[in-house]
């Protein structure tokens, strides 16, 4: 067992996360203050600007709320455990990725996110961490290598966080906790979002006389 203490004062098994253990706050607070590639970088950056860059592309791109929900969780675990292990190091760690797994399942039923994650946010991680690394590190050819064998095209510098607000701490998690609670705050407009004939399912059943059938949503072909 690996249990810590967080700031709301409970103590959790990292490696055992109850949906009780799971608070935006936490999450938030560890965003900001964890610093990506291992605080190798010109400035210090944070997840939490790691965070905001994908959202303000998000955004750009007007993702579905379901993408920046995937988004804004696939980092949470970090705040609990302490650290953003870059990829090289993790997979060497498998108790750890696997502790990952888990624990990003329960914080995506605490806060409603299905699915867990997606193709979209994974690729979209790589490609705002090159742009990132581009920006923020040192040897850019290493990093063009990189992308060309993953098949990434980096986003750029828009999706890269300022220093500014990287160094403002009282900044930094304000904007962070406006984004969440603009994303994960249901509106009218996100109830609409569902089909009113399959209610999200993708199919709805039909009658005919004493027979009944289900067929594909038209919902589905748009």
């Amino acid at each position: 067992m690996s249990k810590l203490m967080n700031l709301t004062g409970n103590i959790v098994d990292i490696f055992d996360l109850q949906k009780e253990d799971i608070s935006a706050e936490v999450i938030i607070l560890g965003a900001c203050r964890i610093n990506r590639f291992l605080g190798q970088t010109k400035y210090a950056y944070p997840v939490a600007a790691h965070l905001i860059g994908g959202y303000r592309y998000l955004e750009y791109i007007k993702a579905s709320k379901t993408l920046m929900k995937q988004w804004l969780i696939h980092e949470a675990f970090e705040s609990y455990s302490g650290v953003d292990l870059p990829s090289p190091l993790k997979a060497e760690l498998p108790l750890y990725k696997e502790a990952e797994k888990r624990a990003l399942k329960v914080i995506a039923e605490t806060f409603g996110v299905e699915p867990v994650e997606s193709d979209e946010v994974k690729a979209l991680d790589i490609a705002i961490m090159v742009s990132e690394a581009l920006m923020l590190m040192p040897n850019n050819d290493y990093w063009w290598q990189f992308a060309n064998e993953k098949g990434i095209e980096p986003i750029g510098g828009y999706a890269v966080v300022e220093q500014s607000l990287c160094s403002d701490e009282k900044r930094l998690k304000d904007t962070l906790t406006s984004i969440w609670n603009k994303v994960f705050s249901e509106t009218k407009e996100d109830k609409e979002e569902i089909c009113s004939s399959c209610h999200g399912d993708g199919e709805y059943e039909v009658s005919a006389g004493t027979h009944s059938f289900f067929t594909k949503c038209k919902c589905q072909t748009n």
